[in-house]
């Protein structure tokens, strides 16, 4: 008889540690179970242990993950695709609802635990898997928020027509933001494991600049709506503003007594000057210490705020419901374009990083004296 009470003991614990298993972040979930499945106590205690080490668990990897830039760019659109409903209430219901869900996502699949310990992802594909799986959860938590509304009060729930409009640039938006700013911790550095020269990884890295702004400078140039044409030598601007954004973006974070530095005496090692040239013409990147920092973060927003403009100019009468033809062929166009450069972009900066500590190590290397 003692062994059967046993059994069954064993069993509804195990049948309440199940949905703590599905519940619970990634990152903590195997320290935790072990922790829980330790406890001997009563199964009413081991419940509500287990329910308050959930939320206690939640609350931390909320912390951890919590983001504002994120937060803010994906407040920011979910604001646009629902905006054109023009009542307060019904968009900070719907911006709530869907807020709460990306931040209780984030909390869920956070790559890092408090100690430090990194989640292992499952595949390849679990950045772009979960991100998709964010991204229909936060539209069925806008649906089922607007049930709700629409049962206490039709005024409080979205008119149904923009709800479904905004829906259907919402989803790919939202999958796309959470692609782009998930942490990414996993994530292999460029020219990793190759015998390449620094030479050979300035090229290619150059090569891969160019491919970027060129791609980037053919969208912004070819929409007619980068611009309004209200605006004085409208035309001059969109095709010279995002390359002189580039220009500055590149000199303040090179060292431009070096970048010019072409002085060469007898005792000049040409090789080495060389190098130290190549490097400050590279995304090498900035500290937070260097001045100019804040400039070097905003003119890289701005590029793709730029970017992202003729898109939002282009869709916002469909989503208000004032213009039901669009062309879908120049949207889908300029929106991957937009994707590719945004996912791109982070590697691209990667590379040139990779590049000048290739460079820089070559100097190091070369300015050695041989001992004796």
């Amino acid at each position: 008889m003692s062994h059967e009470v046993d059994t069954i003991s064993v069993q509804v614990r195990r049948l309440l540690l199940y949905p703590a298993q599905k519940l619970l972040p990634r990152a903590r979930r195997k320290e935790i179970l072990k922790y829980l499945e330790q406890l001997h106590l009563p199964t009413w205690q081991l419940a509500a242990q287990t329910l308050h080490t959930i939320v206690a668990e939640y609350r931390n990897q909320t912390i951890l993950a919590f983001d504002v830039l994120t937060l803010a760019l994906q407040a920011a659109g979910t604001a646009y695709c629902f905006a054109a409903v023009s009542l307060w209430l019904p968009l900070g219901i719907a911006l709530g609802s869907v807020m709460g869900t990306l931040i209780l996502r984030g909390a869920y699949t956070h790559p890092f635990g408090r100690n430090g310990k990194r989640d292992e992802p499952a595949n390849p594909w679990q950045y772009a898997m979960d991100s998709g799986t964010d991204s229909v959860m936060s539209v069925g938590s806008l649906l089922l928020s607007q049930s709700v509304m629409v049962m206490i009060s039709t005024s409080l729930a979205l008119r149904e027509s923009m709800m479904w409009r905004g829906v259907v640039i919402f989803t790919p938006l939202m999958f796309v933001l959470r692609l782009v700013f998930r942490p990414r911790p996993d994530a292999s550095m460029p020219f990793h494991g190759s015998n390449l020269t620094s030479d050979q990884i300035y090229k290619r890295t150059w090569l891969m600049n160019i491919l970027w702004i060129a791609t980037c400078h053919f969208t912004l140039v070819t929409n007619p709506h980068s611009l309004p044409d209200w605006l004085p030598q409208a035309n001059i601007l969109r095709g010279a503003l995002p390359m002189n954004m580039f220009i500055v973006w590149f000199r303040i974070q090179a060292n431009a007594l070096i970048r010019r530095d072409y002085i060469e005496t007898l005792f000049t090692d040409c090789e080495k000057k060389k190098k130290a040239r190549h490097r400050e013409v590279l995304m090498k990147g900035m500290d937070k210490s260097e001045p100019y920092y804040g400039l070097y973060v905003g003119l890289q927003w701005f590029l793709f705020l730029y970017l992202a403009t003729p898109i939002l100019f282009a869709l916002w009468p469909w989503l208000a419901g004032t213009e039901t033809s669009l062309d879908v062929f120049g949207i889908v166009f300029h929106v991957a374009a937009l994707i590719t450069l945004a996912l791109t972009w982070n590697y691209l900066k990667a590379a040139n990083r990779v590049a000048a500590a290739a460079l820089e190590e070559d100097i190091v290397s070369s300015s050695r004296v041989p001992q004796a």
